[in-house]
């Protein structure tokens, strides 16, 4: 005889692991319902069914693609425009708080979101937020990053107006940054055979046309020095490692893999990636110089 089922919570909001697959199958095994198999892993009926009959999910994914599809489209709500919270926001939100309005009636009445409201006026939630954010950064630091580069290409003037006001706000960090990005230089300098020189960084920029080896515009400020294979992932201070950028995709792309990069980008072309290889060749696949790999195996058969 099996051991009698334990009832547990319906509708436990947990993820779906291989566990709860495995110990599905073995219950239908046992020819138990849908229904009772649900009550013993705290799931509806309908999430074991979908989970132990595909067909049965694809139809359920088809029917709501068929409803949404046949829904009038709604017009976006329109985004209140961000703007500073000072005292006087803080004292009249607590002062609506006070007199039992909903956080969503405060944001209506200051012209804020609901949430906004909240994690004002409960510092747990302001910090609950804050964690979440951090957690999730640090599960996923390439998405991360993607979504730092697609804010700042979408709004480059409050990028850099934020970088500037971080720079005020944080010298000595800023300061820092300097010195290792100079560190990180010398060190590239050092173990190339060939370091960069100025009638080299000339040569190279007018292999592009002195236009930007990425999106192929012309800016007003200064073209920079861009690292194909960046200096922080191995990447060599010398001609073979250098192509002239501007400072926005410069600053977008920061020490990504080249290629991955460059093609997420929406002024991507096969040209311009042709390009790039036939110069440098060795950095765009991710691979220190040639001429390098062969001095150190040379010196490393030394006897």
């Amino acid at each position: 005889m099996t051991a009698p089922l334990q009832r547990s919570t319906r509708h436990k909001r947990v993820a779906w692991t291989a566990e709860h697959q495995q110990r599905a199958e073995d219950l239908r095994a046992q020819v138990l319902s849908y229904q009772a198999i649900g009550e013993a892993l705290g799931f509806s009926h309908s999430m074991i069914i979908y989970r132990l009959e595909p067909a049965a999910a694809e139809k359920n994914r088809e029917a709501c693609r068929r409803y949404q599809a046949s829904k009038p489209k709604a017009e976006p709500k329109p985004r209140r425009p961000r703007r500073g919270w000072g005292e006087e926001d803080q004292r009249r939100s607590e002062e609506l708080r006070a007199q039992g309005a909903t956080y969503h009636a405060i944001g209506d009445a200051l012209g804020r979101d609901g949430s906004t409201i909240r994690r004002r006026l409960i510092p747990k939630a302001a910090e609950s937020m804050r964690e979440r954010i951090r957690r999730w950064r640090g599960e996923n630091p390439e998405s991360a990053r993607e979504a730092c580069r697609h804010w700042r290409n979408a709004n480059p003037e409050k990028a850099r107006a934020n970088s500037t006001r971080w720079h005020r706000e944080n010298p000595s960090k800023a300061r820092d940054n300097n010195r290792r990005r100079k560190s990180l230089i010398r060190a590239g300098r050092k173990a190339s055979l060939v370091p960069l020189t100025l009638q080299q960084k000339g040569e190279r920029f007018a292999m592009f046309g002195d236009r930007c080896a990425y999106c192929g515009s012309r800016p007003k400020a200064p073209l920079t020095v861009d690292h194909v294979l960046a200096l922080s992932k191995g990447g060599l201070d010398e001609a073979a490692n250098v192509i002239p950028a501007c400072g926005r995709c410069n600053k977008s792309k920061n020490d990504s893999p080249v290629e991955a990069w460059f093609r997420r980008q929406p002024f991507f072309t096969e040209a311009r990636w042709k390009l790039i290889r036939r110069h440098a060749p060795a950095a765009a696949g991710g691979q220190p110089s040639l001429a390098l790999a062969a001095a150190t195996a040379q010196q490393g058969g030394r006897p």
